[in-house]
């Protein structure tokens, strides 16, 4: 179609507006029932936390893949070094000081809004499969398990991209650049999003990072958790809605089988008995200011070895 055509054609502005709309539904999305089904946290009904737990097929995540991932890895082991996941290196980014610095780290907080922004892209192509057979090789999972994942990951994703991708390529009438443009530009979004709520979490300055030999956790669980972890926004009663209580990563992380609606009531009295037995407990009253510390760590790890100073 000439380009005169479809670009004064209304419904191209309103197919961009509903692309859009729906990168943020599909931030907000895990967050909610994706996240708190996991936890076992939604409803009471193992059932209902099942059919929740489906809708990571609408984001082209494998359910398996992030129980392991986020449940048994990151809340077990937050922050240390080769067990948590979440702050792998994979070369490109250093996310704590115990990581090998190379020379391009100095620029990685101007190029990481471009890694997180296409990090969803990379999770529904190869993400799932890569590490479930990491899992696999770490005994996780066993043979059986892997095999039957592996065929699910392949329909489902083949699923997805068919109908995400491939039917509006087909049915729309607009080229199929801008149609690829809107889908990419989706998944950016809400690549960037997730990225840093996950991020400004754990990956800030007043975080502990932790290297250790032993596969048992040297400190107190409960202590690990409240010095690896740290709150954002817990005044803002629309961050604490679009991120499913997210921003209350303290509660989300020592309390993972209560919904995150009852956070807000559980953050003073944690707090409170926190500063009875003298330990930190850490949060940002803006999320502004959690993202910009983030950066700020980018910065101080990609310009030195230690966090002195950070």
């Amino acid at each position: 179609m000439p380009i005169a055509k479809w670009s004064g054609n209304p419904f191209w502005l309103f197919q961009c507006s509903l692309c859009h709309l729906s990168s943020l539904f599909r931030a907000i999305l895990p967050p909610s029932p994706f996240f708190l089904v996991f936890g076992c946290s939604y409803a009471k009904s193992k059932g209902v936390n099942f059919l929740m737990g489906l809708s990571a097929y609408l984001i082209g995540a494998n359910p398996k893949n992030w129980q392991i991932q986020h449940n048994v890895l990151h809340h077990t082991y937050t922050n240390i070094e080769h067990a948590d996941d979440d702050i792998a290196p994979r070369f490109v980014m250093r996310f704590t000081p115990h990581q090998p610095r190379k020379w391009f780290h100095r620029f990685q907080h101007i190029y990481a809004p471009l890694l997180y922004g296409i990090s969803t892209i990379f999770w529904v192509l190869n993400k799932d499969f890569t590490q479930l057979y990491g899992y696999y090789k770490e005994n996780l999972i066993k043979k059986k398990e892997l095999r039957k994942q592996m065929g699910i990951n392949a329909v489902h994703k083949s699923l997805y991209w068919l109908i995400i991708l491939g039917l509006p390529i087909m049915i729309l009438p607009f080229p199929a650049w801008l149609t690829i443009l809107m889908f990419l530009s989706m998944h950016y979004v809400t690549g960037i999003i997730l990225t840093l709520v996950f991020q400004t979490a754990h990956v800030i300055p007043d975080n502990r990072f932790v290297l250790q030999d032993s596969q048992q956790i040297e400190e107190n669980w409960v202590v690990h958790q409240m010095l690896t972890t740290t709150n954002s926004a817990m005044n803002s009663k629309f961050v604490t809605w679009f991120t499913g209580g997210l921003n209350y990563q303290v509660e989300h992380h020592l309390f993972p089988n209560i919904c995150h609606v009852h956070y807000p009531k559980i953050a003073p009295i944690v707090r409170q008995t926190a500063e009875e037995y003298g330990i930190p407990y850490q949060a940002h009253p803006p999320f502004g200011a959690a993202v910009a510390d983030h950066f700020r760590l980018l910065r101080h790890l990609g310009q030195n070895n230690s966090l002195e100073a950070a």
